[in-house]
């Protein structure tokens, strides 16, 4: 009996404190302006046509699910998690597409520089399948057909020389560069967004809250999505 009222009490404790973040959670959201995005049907069509392969039901879901978080006038704060390999990228590429689309920067934090590589790789990849690639430089990719002007993709990690990497600041301050792949690097003090509206954290179990919150404090209360693995 004692040993099941322990458990009773520590259930009761745990159950109290996740109520009490949840609400400090909700009532964050509603006091902060955020940065509503429109819906831009024909640019995500175009996306998700171009894939090889069909999303699934799982997929759909929660990229409906974020559309919709995106377009509320309040940030949206949201985790996703699944299995490596269960296609957390390709809906993080989605909502990254829409935020370009509405005119505003995003940002993808991944924890280490092969990672982060990857993820570059992968997120031009995709693009490529939609848009055509008009330029290729280093750490640095230009795609058109897609919206209105291009679309621009950059690497940031700590290993790019510090005048390619002066340029890339730059460049991102100036806002010619719409989704910005990187490490740590990303919440250096030398990097200045022209206007971010979408952080995408993964593997977000490998960084500290400091560490994203100094992600999210680069725009004026971006959307916020957080991925892992990890249950």
């Amino acid at each position: 009996m004692k040993a099941e009222a322990r458990v009773r009490l520590a259930f009761d404790e745990l159950f109290l404190l996740q109520l009490g973040v949840l609400s400090k959670k909700r009532d964050w959201q509603e006091s902060q302006p955020g940065s509503p995005f429109t819906a831009k049907k024909p640019v995500l069509d175009a996306f998700l046509k171009s894939l090889l392969f069909e999303l699934t039901p799982a997929q759909l879901r929660v990229l409906d699910e974020l559309l919709a978080d995106l377009q509320k006038p309040r940030p949206m704060s949201r985790l996703l998690q699944g299995e490596v390999g269960s296609g957390k990228t390709v809906v993080a590429t989605a909502a990254l597409l829409m935020a370009a689309a509405n005119g505003y920067q995003g940002a993808f934090m991944a924890p280490t520089e092969i990672l982060a590589e990857q993820h570059f790789t992968t997120i031009c990849q995709l693009l490529s399948r939609v848009g055509h690639q008009e330029g290729e430089e280093d750490y640095l990719r230009s795609y058109s057909g897609l919206l209105s002007c291009p679309l621009t993709v950059a690497l940031l990690i700590g290993d790019i020389n510090q005048v390619r990497k002066q340029e890339l600041q730059q460049r991102i301050l100036d806002g010619d560069i719409d989704i910005v792949i990187g490490t740590h690097a990303l919440i250096q003090k030398g990097v200045e967004f022209h206007r971010l509206g979408l952080a995408v954290v993964d593997e977000q179990h490998r960084f500290g809250v400091t560490q994203r919150s100094a992600l999210r404090q680069k725009g004026f209360n971006p959307h916020v999505l957080v991925m892992t693995a990890t249950p």
